[in-house]
């Protein structure tokens, strides 16, 4: 009877364990979702995903890829697939949606960028300025009705704002980037603007364009140190060992 009492104990002990182990390997490694997507019998890309995005409410997921085509599934009805987005003739390689989740803009292998009502499967807004690939779409994070900004940039260096809702051009940023740029982000204030390019280089605008304040004084000291180096060169100095 000890021996069995003793071997109870020991199991329940080891279950113990067990529990302990899976806790742990859900801490570290997460917890399976409970779908997948596309729903059995559904269709969904019919090439590689490039880009999720969840709305600010969660109720639905973007996702955008290599086959032109931008799919919302509807995460109240455990992901089924809603709306497919048809515009785009190259490749998306990028979308956000606005914070009120009314919004949405995606980006593409050709420089195209694409407003979109997420309602709606036909474009809103068709905005054709950037030269070539565009890499970033991404709202500011008001949402008043008619205000709403959207930043572009890709691999033309440029950094285009646009009021989303008129699909208009309100402002263009010079770039400090010596090369394209391939990401940017707004911080949570809604004031800053972070952009990296292949060029290394990490620069944290200090204001939101169109009228953004950040590194004008580099500018101005830039053109200050070459009439100084100029002035030197002339002297027979040709700048510090």
């Amino acid at each position: 009877m000890s021996k069995g009492k003793k071997g109870a104990g020991s199991h329940h002990h080891h279950n113990e364990e067990e529990e302990e182990e899976e806790d742990e390997h859900k801490h570290h490694h997460g917890v399976p979702c409970d779908f997948h997507l596309p729903m059995e019998g559904e269709r969904g890309h019919s090439s590689a995903v490039i880009k999720a995005v969840f709305a600010h409410d969660d109720s639905f997921v973007v996702t955008a890829g290599k086959d032109k085509f931008l799919i919302l599934w509807n995460l109240k009805l455990k992901g089924t697939k809603d709306r497919v987005f048809q515009g785009h003739q190259e490749a998306v390689l990028n979308v956000s949606c606005n914070s009120d989740s009314s919004r949405l803009a995606s980006c593409d292998n050709a420089g195209v960028v694409i407003v979109w009502d997420p309602k709606v499967e036909t474009p809103i807004h068709v905005l054709s300025e950037h030269s070539d690939v565009c890499y970033c779409a991404l709202f500011t994070r008001e949402c008043k009705e008619g205000e709403g900004r959207l930043i572009t940039a890709g691999h033309d260096g440029r950094i285009l704002v646009w009021n989303s809702y008129q699909g208009s051009l309100v402002g263009e940023t010079k770039s400090l980037h010596d090369s394209w740029i391939t990401g940017a982000h707004i911080d949570n204030t809604n004031l800053k603007l972070a952009t990296v390019g292949m060029d290394s280089k990490l620069i944290i605008w200090q204001s939101l364009p169109p009228a953004p304040k950040t590194y004008e004084w580099v500018e101005k000291c830039v053109r200050w140190w070459k009439r100084i180096s100029r002035l030197f060169s002339s002297n027979g100095w040709h700048g510090l060992e």
